[in-house]
């Protein structure tokens, strides 16, 4: 298995969940919110997920604009799956360790934090 981390602009975050559904992956992947600042609002969103060697056949493929078999199937739109693929930023490697975070900072972005003092109402409210 591969490290696999997949950033994409947050324009087209539903295109992406609706494709990474699509492929089998289940609902809202890209869950991890990013910004130049780590300060809301998101521009980005990101997911790690670990892959076989043949997901890289498939972004291979995608890059050259090739849809996958079983998304032609599926009915997925081909309009979107090219959309996604244009927009997203690919990192794959053997090593999980950081990889997300580097992925994030070689685009100048970084993980949005929760407010602590919205933690602090909450457990006051």
């Amino acid at each position: 298995m591969l490290s696999c981390t997949i950033i994409i602009p947050a324009d087209v975050r539903t295109k992406a969940n609706a494709l990474a559904e699509a492929m089998g992956w289940g609902e809202n992947n890209y869950t991890v919110a990013l910004s130049a600042d780590g300060a809301e609002p998101a521009t980005h969103f990101g997911l790690h997920a670990w892959v076989h060697p043949g997901f890289v056949q498939l972004i291979s493929d995608a890059d050259d604009d090739i849809i996958p078999a079983e998304l032609v199937a599926a009915g997925y739109p081909e309009a979107d799956f090219l959309a996604v693929v244009d927009a997203a930023t690919w990192s794959i490697r053997e090593n999980s360790d950081g990889h997300f975070d580097e992925a994030a900072a070689a685009l100048d972005l970084h993980r949005q934090r929760p407010d602590p003092m919205d933690d602090e109402a909450a457990d006051h409210g």
